[in-house]
């Protein structure tokens, strides 16, 4: 993702008294990237940059708060496009297809009813800790729905992935009082009533040429998130229910079984080896980064007994995963 996402941490910053550059450099993060167009930061490493400064302003509603102090710019093909949408209707429809232009997210699914319009999105399952980045990309979503409408908006209902904050007043005059924290995935429930608004300044002939801009956009941020991140993301998303053959997952990413074969042995790579060390890695995070016991982080990594994660999980990191937890905590 684009490292100009943390651009006006620092001045956000300012007020709690904190410096950003101490805990960006603890996560080899180079805090002068994030105002350069050009670098790019791991969604991953920014996430854990967050949950970072979390703890160190002790607010849990940083994310929050950063999303909506965050300048997100009119300028652009995916600005000038929502700005020029000629109805809130099409706005929607090209908010949910280059959204991840903006936040590096991925919206799974938009649908519409009689009274109601429902977005739902998830981040990527190769971030263990997605707290402050799930409250950021609702802020986000939120604001550029409110552009779009050209009027305030809230949602009539929300769902979020993030655990409850210890304060909700802040989500709920944000958002709504109707809000499930701990959700499979993120949602927000607008009126349908917003459908019928029109953009009476909007230009169809820059509309259409932006929407061509950002189309072009999104298939190089595709090519470059990779086939090893693909693939881990998936397999990640399945290894608890099992459909983790080369096959099934081919499948997910619209290849043949083939096609993938080749291109991961063009990164370096077999399927096996990918699917050995996604599940090496996602035990060590999940041993590091969670209070999960070992009965359930050996159920999401497909095991069907403790007994043969423990066996594995001592083979992968040189010891076995109670001692390594004790170890790190």
């Amino acid at each position: 993702m684009a490292a100009t996402i943390g651009r006006n941490l620092q001045e956000f910053l300012d007020p709690y008294g904190t410096d950003l550059a101490p805990p960006a450099r603890s996560l080899e993060i180079d805090p002068n990237d994030f105002q350069n167009l050009q670098a790019r930061i791991s969604l991953d490493r920014f996430c854990r940059l967050m949950e970072l400064l979390a703890t160190v302003t002790r607010d849990d509603c940083f994310g929050l708060k950063y999303g909506q102090y965050f300048k997100i710019g009119g300028t652009g093909p995916f600005g000038y496009g929502l700005n020029n949408a000629p109805s809130f209707r099409a706005a929607l429809r090209f908010l949910v297809k280059f959204v991840g232009i903006s936040a590096d997210l991925d919206v799974l699914n938009l649908f519409t009813d009689n009274d109601r319009i429902v977005i739902q999105w998830n981040i990527s399952p190769l971030v263990m800790r997605p707290q402050q980045f799930c409250d950021f990309s609702a802020s986000i979503i939120m604001r550029q729905l409110q552009q779009a409408a050209g009027i305030e908006i809230r949602p009539m209902r929300a769902e979020f992935e993030r655990s409850a904050p210890q304060d909700k007043s802040f989500h709920s005059q944000y958002f709504c009082r109707q809000i499930k924290f701990g959700a499979e995935q993120n949602q927000v429930e607008l009126p349908a009533a917003l459908l019928e608004r029109t953009n009476p300044s909007a230009d169809a002939v820059l509309f259409e040429l932006m929407t061509k801009q950002c189309e072009e956009i999104v298939q190089a941020l595709k090519s470059e998130k990779g086939i090893i991140t693909r693939v881990k993301e998936d397999l990640v998303n399945h290894l608890s229910n099992g459909d983790t053959s080369i096959l099934s997952v081919a499948s997910r990413l619209a290849l043949s079984e083939r096609t993938l074969q080749r291109r991961l042995e063009k990164s370096g790579k077999t399927f096996h080896e990918l699917y050995t060390e996604t599940r090496s890695e996602l035990s060590l995070r999940l041993l590091k980064e969670t209070d999960l016991p070992l009965s359930e982080i050996s159920r999401k990594l497909g095991y069907s007994a403790p007994s043969a994660y423990t066996r594995a999980a001592t083979r992968w990191h040189g010891k076995a995963p109670n001692l390594l937890r004790k170890q790190t905590t």
